[in-house]
């Protein structure tokens, strides 16, 4: 049986738990469609990036808490 004072590993957080990079800052000058369209795409993948850590980091601290309830409860 598993002691209260025992240990517990979380794992290394702190790259999902960290936040989310702000937007790109867009140059002080008339861009280009093309110009708009790639820093557009690369600010929506480092939110989908983003999104997908939390999600990971969120899903595993629900089973690490299913793993701590007891049963019946």
């Amino acid at each position: 049986m598993p002691s209260a004072k025992a240990q517990i590993d979380l794992g290394n957080i702190d790259a999902v738990a960290a936040p989310c990079n702000d937007p790109l800052l867009l140059p002080e000058r008339k861009l280009s469609q093309i110009e708009i369209e790639r820093h557009w795409a690369k600010d929506r993948a480092s939110l989908i990036i983003c999104r997908d850590e939390k999600g990971t980091l969120v899903s595993y601290f629900k089973s690490l808490q299913s793993g701590f309830s007891s049963p019946g409860k």
